[in-house]
């Protein structure tokens, strides 16, 4: 059996005649598979066809992203809703723009008020007294609104309340008088209905590029469309699990995100095996066997990069914001779905259609010298890259450095991305808001003091006094309410998102305990109280996250690897690769942000790490275990990093190109979160695939030598010294009279 590198005559694959390989556990299963291969095939088809008809309730009824459990604006809230019923659990702001005033505005925002009232879910109508300086001109005037209800009913209910206060605004005053609602169920609810056409546009194009790749590639339309297939059926499997299971709906970001990522590895394992299999095709094995000899390779090979894949994604778990988990809980989802279907589907295909994915066992003089050929170019490389590893590893780590110069000038905020608003009543809304002058309207705060004394009362005329010193508010008033609690309602001089506000709530937060006795607490709540409390939890959890992540990871790969050196160096490459492809994203800000600010979305770059490093970390997978393989044949470090280059570098190009397509895709939705989100995906395994996987990685091994075998207590092996697994066993001599397609 040839080995497909010519006169290289390094390490062979996997012999499916070899002898002790019927004993592996994975063999086995393979021929179990095809076997049963209708009854698999069958089995997913119908899993595939009821997501199908359940996903479009799930993507019709996603959560909001704007919510924090537990937090202390949630608290607030709370204690807010059993105080002051009216306010409800959440605030929104009726906006009432026109330019005639007088009798028709008020008639208008009367009826506005009375249609609100009748609406489910609304608990008050409430005048938000705002003085003449912040009201500015024009005829604008806002009510508070108190809306009840669980997160996903408020979401629900949203632009229905929305379009009952525009109707009734527009009949009282014949289209003179336009009505809006702000707050963040409305935001969530208009964000849904703007961006799903352009996500549908993202998911089209991340499917036709892919197949117009794999089709160039294979020029077989079976060997195009099968991953595509298996791909695009694990995402809409684990999106109805997700959607039907006992987390919740996926919020839009999340569904995004785990679409893109399981739609990538779902076609980067199933491009693992399909090379695999063409290969034992190619030598002449017939179709169950070359199914059985790929699942006891390739197979244990995706099984262990899910698995790091998964185990990475969980440590965003560590991190307690609805929107991260979900992210999270989707990653780990997708990518089990995904290498399930691989491990099961796609080997039940091959085994039912062994020829549709190869021209013939014995391939012609033409596909064979231009597989040959290809080989060579790679083994050339390789070989070069071998001769001259200082060189290559000085370049490729300078050219890295210098992507990721450029971190420093990172910056991190909350922004409500205007652009990606406009057309929608919210952006409508804000856009009058802050064109006459009330601009902090919507992000009024509220200061809670529950079950407040009459010593705390004396000293609320001195937390007034304080509260409108501040330079960043415009207006602040006393409410009282039920049990003697007693709230303070704020409005700022600035919008939601503004770092002044940010600013003016950890102020109040640092500055009400000592001006209030020991004993008595105070909450500050609302949109904005929220937002600061979730910059404060990303930044906590940062270093939780990062700690766990390292540790993981380097455990991992020790126990796959059986190397202490090779986990160190994967680590370290990655962090390399994850500061360089943040370099690259904070330069490219200005492109990707939210209008006049590059400020980069709060939550993006912890979750951009968290899945770059796991992706990177699969791509090692991949590479190593074929270097392994080879390796424990030969004893010969240079020959193994040569055979494992050469044999994946093909498979990892085209996986990384068809990856970055994916997530290229994210960049025509029109929100920057997304947008941020896909760049610094697709440049990062860009750079992973290319100037870590085919230059750095390998010139560090032939540096390190037999030293990246080395375990602890063991003596670095050598040809002969390391007893061969019953995975790998040794191939048996046969004429190299054929090549690998």
């Amino acid at each position: 059996m040839s080995d497909g590198l010519g006169p290289v005559g390094c390490a062979r694959s996997l012999d499916p005649e070899a002898p002790g390989v019927e004993r592996g556990i994975a063999f086995r299963a393979g021929l179990a598979l095809a076997r049963r291969r209708r009854r698999v095939i069958v089995a997913w088809l119908l899993l595939a066809s009821l997501s199908c008809l359940l996903l479009p309730r799930i993507v019709g009824g996603l959560a909001s992203p704007f919510s924090l459990p537990g937090s202390r604006a949630e608290k607030a809230a709370h204690e807010l809703h059993r105080s002051f019923p009216e306010f409800g659990q959440e605030q929104m702001l009726a906006v009432f723009h026109s330019r005639v005033g007088g009798p028709v505005h008020e008639q208008a925002v009367h009826k506005a008020d009375s249609a609100l009232r009748a609406q489910p879910g609304i608990t008050g109508v409430l005048d938000l007294p705002l003085p003449d300086t912040v009201r500015g001109g024009g005829y604008t005037t806002a009510k508070l609104i108190g809306v009840d209800g669980s997160p996903a009913e408020r979401l629900a209910r949203a632009e229905r309340q929305n379009q009952a206060a525009a109707r009734a605004a527009h009949e009282a005053s014949k289209g003179r008088v336009e009505a809006h609602l702000i707050g963040m169920s409305a935001l969530s609810s208009q964000l849904q209905t703007r961006l799903l056409p352009t996500v549908r546009l993202a998911e089209a194009l991340a499917l036709l590029t892919a197949f117009l790749v794999l089709y160039l590639s294979f020029r077989r339309l079976a060997a195009a469309l099968l991953p595509l297939s298996i791909a695009g059926g694990a995402v809409g499997i684990c999106l109805t699990l997700l959607g039907f299971g006992p987390t919740g709906s996926l919020d839009l970001f999340s569904l995004v995100t785990t679409s893109a990522l399981g739609l990538g590895l779902g076609i980067d394992y199933a491009l693992l095996m399909l090379f695999r299999f063409r290969e034992h095709r190619a030598d002449g094995i017939s179709g169950a066997r070359s199914v059985a000899a790929c699942m006891a390779t390739s197979g244990k090979t995706i099984a262990y990069s899910a698995l790091v894949v998964m185990t990475s994604a969980a440590c965003l778990l560590l991190v307690d914001i609805p929107m991260v988990r979900s992210c999270a809980l989707g990653a780990v989802a997708v990518t089990a779905v995904a290498a399930a279907a691989v491990l099961t589907l796609l080997p039940a295909c091959l085994a039912a259609w062994p020829d549709a994915v190869c021209r013939s066992t014995r391939p012609s003089n033409e596909t064979d010298g231009h597989q040959h050929s290809m080989n060579r170019g790679w083994e050339r490389w390789a070989r070069h890259l071998m001769r001259h590893p200082w060189r290559y590893v000085i370049v490729s780590m300078t050219a890295l450095l210098l992507a990721a110069a450029p971190l420093s000038g990172l910056r991190t905020g909350f922004d409500l991305d205007r652009p990606s608003l406009d057309g929608t009543s919210f952006g409508t809304a804000l856009r009058l808001l802050e064109s006459n002058g009330v601009n902090g309207a919507s992000a009024a705060t509220f200061i809670v003091l529950p079950h407040a004394d009459r010593s705390a009362l004396a000293q609320v005329a001195q937390v007034m006094a304080e509260v409108d010193s501040d330079p960043a508010v415009a207006a602040a008033f006393p409410v009282t309410g039920q049990n003697g609690t007693t709230m303070v309602v704020v409005v700022p001089e600035a919008p939601v998102d503004a770092p002044r506000t940010s600013a003016m709530i950890e102020r109040f937060r640092q500055l009400l305990p000592r001006a209030l006795p020991q004993d008595q607490a105070v909450l500050v709540g609302g949109a904005p109280a929220a937002v600061s409390e979730l910059r404060e939890m990303v930044h906590d959890s940062v270093l939780p996250v990062g700690a766990g992540l390292l540790i993981t990871a380097f455990l991992f790969l020790l126990v796959a690897f059986r190397s202490i050196l090779l986990p160190v160096k994967a680590v370290l490459a990655n962090l390399v690769v994850t500061a360089a492809s943040c370099g690259l994203l904070a330069a490219a800000s200005p492109l990707l942000g939210t209008g006049n600010d590059a400020v980069i979305s709060e939550c993006v770059p912890l979750i951009t790490i968290v899945m770059l490093f796991a992706l990177s970390l699969d791509y090692e997978m991949f590479l190593v275990c074929r270097m392994r393989e080879h390796y424990l044949r030969t004893g010969s470090n240079t020959e193994a990093v040569v055979a494992g280059l050469t044999r994946t570098a093909r498979p990892i190009s085209l996986a990384a190109v068809l990856m970055v397509c994916t997530f290229s895709s994210l960049l025509v939705i029109d929100r920057a979160e997304l947008r941020q989100f896909g760049f610094s995906a697709a440049v990062a395994i860009t750079l992973d695939a290319t100037l870590v996987r085919l230059v750095l990685m390998p010139a560090l091994m032939q540096l390190l030598g037999r030293w990246n075998w080395w375990l602890p207590g063991l003596v670095p092996p050598r040809r002969g010294r390391l007893r061969l697994p019953a995975q790998f066993p040794p191939a048996e001599t046969e004429p190299a009279s054929r090549h690998h397609v």
